[in-house]
């Protein structure tokens, strides 16, 4: 019979041989491959922490970049901001000043303005002609971070999503509220800017991370559900156990993983320590059973002679067999550690290895590269590394690395390392305490060393980038406001003027509505008659354009008072009705009126503007109305113990509004373009004053329209609600007297220096029964 290592072909050995050494070979091979299942494990745990840590780093300089360019693109929503609080919610130059700041905030595509939500102004305007008219409270895709925004006061990112003017964007929304001068904020719109996605990350390295075989996804929770948004990813799929880095913007985060394409562990390099683990348990468990064979054979002495030269032969071979393969595993051994000297190598990370108590401290090769140092220049000494930092940093550097590892398993620094030529470069060093002595002090670190020198210079660059950012925004503001100042000035020249030309107008034109009221009462042919009401129709007309430009000036001028008194809104809808309903018809225009106010609660407000505002709206609506119809409703939209809100509309067939005017609508003295001016009468006040009135009484107006397809003008005004219903006061500028007044018998004085007013006045007063004693002016 031939054992394992010894030929026993004369005598067999006892019973016990044939057992005993299979059992402690077995247990012996055994026990080898846990020792060096464990050894692998623990190796395999090692490598893949390390490579966590590196990705970890490596995560985290991408999120900041990620963070850096979405915050510096959202900066432009505050100086639009500025622009807008000083022109206190007029920018007549926004188009201009847009289209300068774009080139300062790489990855904003456009800039909007968009009062009570509406957006009105955009810049460019190619491209984005859809979002023209697009109110973001009505929009179930923003409507939450909309109203968050408005409700917070704080800038908000809203996206990305699907864009009303097409692409995949993001908008950032700052909150605009205007100060009323009491110490009163109002809610004036958003100032935004919009960035398209993936643009606005140009400049971060995402192809490095794939060509370096590492996988990435950048994403946020949706708002108000369970689910998660996709916005950048490198490829579809679950990344295996990812590192994450949290990014934090305004209204939320966003989270970036990564993860190596491949899997963290690396299989194929386990399998030449697993194998030669297995060698190893392999040679030792023959040795124990062949070792143990050799004591049961000894025990029997007559057989101790006989055998002896045999035993020693046999062990000479094994033993020289075993010596070869020995040295051919130690060379397969060593190649393998040169393969792991080039892996490390090729990281360009340094690793080092310190062992506190004895001031030992080890590098790799890769460490004095980094510096240009040639192999074998440092010595593995604390010292040497001390006299690598500057002289005035060794003392904290130190410091802060044994207090940080005193405390915790890791220490992360950043710090600059002397090279050869005498410079420095910065590295980010990261150590892991492997031992600790018996009274819980680190004993002995292992680490790396990452050169950050290009990521710090390109701090540096981004600190000065922004230094100099800010002082062009500095410089930008002081120029806006001194623009803004001299605008200011010239509006505030401009509606003197206006209001003292109209002053001067009103004085001759009372005189002639007054006379053209007075020769309608004589006896006239139709043809007299129908002119004396041309002429009427065209004095109405003129007096309420002087009547726009006067409050106009006194808006603009902060002058203008409201009224608020109790009146019947059924009633000024009634009286609206009557004075334009025989005008619609005429132009062969069906005219409605549905004004669901009769069971309304008694009411406060001014009358007299809100019936200036229904007329403006009223007469454009016929005015730009060829054929078709016009329609005025009114509802209530909420009714609470202190006010009524009420929504009007009027509504037309007419000839519609293009995109590019609905921007500049409600600016005073525009009407629409070239062609519209040509074809309808006006000055292209009304609106822009109905806008104003209507905001000044904490309302809103606005309107949707399609060129060829109509337009809805609407507002809604808050009414102050009467505990009880009061006598209404005169409900507007429309209302007329039904009955003279009896002056039979009276005597009345009447004194004016304009004797075209006095003339009218004598009349008016003579056909009303008084005896009139006039005078040019009071001293008379």
């Amino acid at each position: 019979m031939k054992g394992d290592l010894i030929d026993f072909d004369d005598n067999p050995q006892p019973a016990a041989a044939g057992w005993r050494p299979a059992v402690i070979g077995g247990l012996t091979f055994l026990a080898s491959a846990i020792v060096c299942a464990w050894l692998v494990a623990y190796l395999d745990s090692a490598e893949i922490e390390q490579k966590r840590a590196r990705l970890n780093d490596l995560s985290g300089t991408y999120a900041s970049d990620i963070q850096k360019h979405i915050e510096r693109a959202l900066s432009a929503t505050y100086a639009l901001g500025a622009l807008v609080s000083q022109g206190r919610g007029e920018v007549p130059e926004f188009e201009a000043i847009a289209t300068e700041m774009l080139p300062y905030y790489p990855g904003v595509a456009a800039l909007q303005l968009a009062p009570g939500g509406v957006i009105q102004r955009v810049v460019p305007m190619a491209g984005n002609e859809g979002a023209v008219g697009h109110n973001v409270f009505s929009d179930p895709d923003q409507h939450q971070e909309a109203m968050q925004a408005r409700d917070s006061g704080q800038l908000t990112l809203a996206g990305p999503f699907e864009l009303k003017q097409g692409g995949f964007g993001a908008i950032g929304r700052l909150p605009v509220y205007l100060n009323d001068g009491h110490g009163t904020r109002t809610f004036w719109g958003f100032a935004s800017a919009l960035m398209h996605f993936p643009e606005v990350l140009q400049g971060i390295a995402f192809d490095e991370l794939r060509a370096g075989g590492q996988a990435f996804e950048l994403s946020r929770p949706l708002p108000g559900t369970q689910a998660t948004q996709t916005i950048l990813a490198s490829n579809p799929g679950v990344l295996d156990h990812p590192v994450e880095h949290t990014i934090s913007l305004p209204n939320g985060q966003w989270t970036l993983r990564m993860a190596p394409l491949a899997g963290w562990r690396n299989y194929p390099e386990l399998i030449l320590p697993a194998g030669l683990g297995v060698f190893l348990s392999t040679v030792l468990g023959l040795l124990a059973a062949s070792r143990t064979r050799n004591t049961v054979g000894l025990l029997n002495a007559p057989e101790k002679l006989r055998i002896a030269r045999t035993i020693e032969t046999e062990l000479a071979q094994r033993v020289d067999e075993r010596t070869r393969a020995l040295s051919a595993k130690s060379e397969e051994l060593q190649r393998a550690t040169e393969r792991l000297q080039l892996a490390v190598d090729g990281t360009r990370l340094g690793i080092w290895e310190w062992t506190i108590p004895t001031r030992e401290l080890g590098w790799t090769r890769a460490t004095e590269d980094m510096l240009g140092h040639e192999p074998g220049y440092l010595e593995n000494t604390l010292d040497a590394w001390l006299n690598l930092l500057p002289s005035k940093d060794r003392e904290q550097v130190l410091a802060e690395k044994l207090a940080a590892l005193d405390t915790t398993d890791f220490c992360e620094l950043d710090y600059r390392l002397r090279t050869r030529d005498g410079g420095y470069r910065w590295v980010h060093d990261r150590g892991h305490v492997t031992n600790r002595d018996a009274h819980g002090h680190p004993a002995r670190v292992i680490g790396t060393l990452q050169d950050i020198s290009e990521r710090k210079e390109a701090e540096l660059a981004l600190r000065e980038s922004e230094l100099r950012y800010r002082a062009l925004t500095a410089s930008l503001e002081d120029k806006v406001q001194e623009r803004t100042a001299e605008l200011e000035a010239a509006s505030a020249a401009k509606s003197r003027f206006l209001g003292h030309m109209s002053h001067e107008l009103r004085t001759p034109m009372n005189g002639l509505l007054g006379f053209t009221q007075l020769l309608a009462q004589e006896p006239l042919s139709s043809s007299q008659a129908a002119m004396v009401r041309h002429i009427g129709e065209a004095g109405d007309a003129l007096l309420r354009m002087i009547d726009n430009i006067l409050d106009l000036s006194q808006i603009e001028a902060g002058e203008i008072v409201f009224d608020r008194r109790p009146f019947e809104p059924a009633r000024l809808f009634r009286e609206i009705d009557h004075r334009f309903r025989h005008v619609a018809e005429r132009k062969g225009l069906t005219w409605t009126v549905d004004a669901n106010t009769e069971a309304l609660p008694a009411v406060a407000g001014d009358p007299h503007r809100l019936g200036q505002v229904l007329i403006n709206l009223v007469d454009n609506a016929i005015k730009f109305t060829a054929e078709g119809s016009v329609c005025l409703t009114a509802r209530p939209l909420t009714i609470d113990d202190q006010t009524v809100r009420l929504r009007v509309e009027v509504r037309d067939t007419g000839i519609g509004i293009s995109a590019e005017t609905l921007g500049r609508l409600f600016q005073p003295f525009t009407q629409g373009d070239d062609s519209v001016n040509r074809r309808f009468d006006g000055a292209g006040l009304g609106l822009a004053l109905g806008k104003r009135l209507i905001e000044r009484m904490d309302g809103a107006l606005g309107v949707s329209s399609q060129e060829g397809q109509g337009s809805t003008f609407w507002f809604e005004i808050p009414l102050q609600r009467l505990e009880a219903k009061a006598t209404p006061a005169v409900a507007g500028p429309t209302e007329t007297q039904s009955a003279p007044l009896p002056l039979s018998g009276l005597r009345v004085l009447v004194a004016d220096d304009k004797a075209i007013n006095l003339v009218v006045a004598v009349k008016i007063l003579q056909r009303q029964g008084a005896q009139v004693v006039t005078a040019v002016d009071g001293q008379e």
